[in-house]
């Protein structure tokens, strides 16, 4: 296990400064901004400013497979995220 991952550890990355839908390629504006498979250690967060700008977020949570189902399942969090979850 590397010295940065402990267990009960929640990791926040990136950078608020990095424009992560103002790099355009020719291709179009981005639908979303995601990280590599790479670094991705149970309890990673990585927050961007969101897409359509005005104070938002976008959040990818990096957890194992029954934490997510846990969460899935928790109506209390599900009702926090948003007022569209279904």
């Amino acid at each position: 296990m590397s010295d940065l991952v402990h267990p009960n550890m929640v990791h926040f990355g990136n950078s608020p400064r990095f424009d992560m839908y103002g790099c355009e390629f020719g291709l179009g504006k981005a639908v979303a901004a995601r990280g590599g498979i790479a670094n991705k250690p149970d309890g990673k967060m990585t927050m961007y400013p969101g897409r359509n700008g005005g104070g938002s977020m976008e959040v990818e949570v990096c957890l194992l497979p029954e934490y997510m189902k846990d969460l899935d399942n928790d109506d209390e969090f599900r009702n926090a995220l948003s007022d569209n979850v279904n």
